[in-house]
């Protein structure tokens, strides 16, 4: 292109431009190994972990739902932190940008009220361990089992196979059937002829 090279590379703006490149290809790759390293985490405690004697340990449904929505929430958090980074060595004052969004996330906040009600509630329900995967609950007049639970909303397979997804800020009263422990209580009716001991 006619441009004398070594001296553009080693002028101050070459060297700027270098090292911005470089802070971004380092930002970026961090990013990547931070999430995969925690993907591969979350695969090696709900798959992969193993006892001493070599059996599968079976993670538990407190697990199995935390480890996901962790891991969901790790990267996104990665993948902003990185976008800001970026932004930054692209010589982007980050300052409006952050204000901007906060102001943003305000209005939005304001305008969706509900969604921030169901992620709150979600949060509560994740942390104290009310809803877990796998469990057989019944929320707003709907039994069955928890197939998906985020912050946002529950996941239910019905006994006759329907799939209820409900609003976690809907949820008012949960009964969950399978919390530790099951017990079914019923009546058995015996002929006042029969022996009871034998029965």
């Amino acid at each position: 292109w006619g441009l004398p090279t070594l001296d553009t590379i080693f002028s101050a703006a070459g060297v700027n431009f270098f090292a911005s490149l470089t802070g971004i290809v380092i930002t970026c790759a961090v990013t990547i190994i931070i999430i995969e390293s925690a993907n591969a985490t979350v695969e090696y405690f709900l798959s992969n972990r193993r006892d001493d004697h070599g059996n599968l340990i079976e993670p538990s449904p407190h697990q199995r739902t935390l480890f996901p929505l962790a891991y969901s929430a790790l990267k996104w958090i990665a993948i902003a932190v990185a976008g800001i980074i970026i932004l930054g060595s692209m010589g982007v004052d980050i300052a409006p940008v952050l204000a901007g969004a906060g102001i943003l996330g305000l209005a939005i906040g304001f305008g969706a009220q509900s969604l921030v009600k169901d992620i709150i509630t979600g949060f509560f329900l994740l942390i104290e361990n009310n809803i877990a995967i796998g469990d057989i609950v019944k929320v707003k007049d709907v039994a069955g089992s928890v197939e998906g639970f985020n912050l946002r909303s529950v996941r239910l397979r019905a006994y006759n196979g329907n799939v209820h997804v409900i609003p976690n800020s809907s949820i008012d009263v949960v009964t969950n059937y399978t919390k530790e422990y099951s017990r079914v209580v019923f009546d058995i009716g015996v002929a006042y002829k029969e022996d009871v001991d034998r029965v």
